[in-house]
């Protein structure tokens, strides 16, 4: 929902589950990317080991998630998305 008077996004509820989801897959797949590009394991357990590590890490400082696009980039966005499907049909 959007807050004219103020110009910003108010979120009703928790977001879905996929989205939730999609953010633990990235997380691993840049770990699992990160580290057989630089070779640094050569097993399973190696690689768990480093996740473990990781994930250690970021609970020791953890860092918040800070929205930084505009209410205006948003709208912009979805009225190209509408307009480019809306030519599709």
């Amino acid at each position: 929902m959007l807050d004219v008077a103020t110009g910003t996004i108010i979120q009703d509820g928790m977001s879905t589950s996929a989205s939730k989801l999609n953010v633990v897959e990235r997380f691993f797949a840049e770990r699992t990317e990160r580290q057989i590009r630089r070779l640094a394991v050569t097993s399973l357990g190696e690689l768990i080991a480093a996740f473990t590590h990781d994930i250690d890490h970021r609970n020791e400082h953890p860092t918040p998630s800070v929205w930084t696009t505009t209410v205006l980039w948003i709208l912009k966005k979805v009225g190209k998305a509408n307009a480019t499907l809306a030519a599709e049909r």
